[in-house]
């Protein structure tokens, strides 16, 4: 007795999700194009690598407080930005110009 579907388990040769095996060792995310830091919302932030719920919300409070970065660099005086975090994040950011960033395609290894 009981049907022999047990419910939504996908079948076992059900492949991962797309995003499952794609992102790079280390935890970074591959993005391709630039981030305007004046311009981002919170979803468009979360795309950097490194960049979660909490230090996305800590860029908009700051430029919320302060007004506009004048400065890539200036990204350092938000809590959770220190040098190296920066400088990982430099090539996709900008101050000025339209938000481009997105997830790289994932290339075959």
């Amino acid at each position: 007795a009981g049907s022999p579907a047990g419910g939504a388990r996908p079948p076992p040769d059900t492949p991962p999700p797309p995003d499952a095996e794609a992102a790079p060792a280390r935890g970074g995310k591959a993005v391709t194009g630039r981030l305007n830091l004046n311009t981002a919302t919170a979803a468009q932030l979360m795309l950097l690598p490194g960049i979660g719920p909490a230090k996305a919300e800590r860029v908009l409070l700051w430029r919320k407080r302060n007004g506009t970065f004048r400065r890539i660099v200036d990204l350092r005086r938000v809590k959770g930005f220190g040098y190296r975090t920066v400088k990982r994040l430099e090539p996709h950011l900008d101050i000025k110009g339209e938000t481009t960033l997105r997830a790289a395609a994932a290339t075959p290894s």
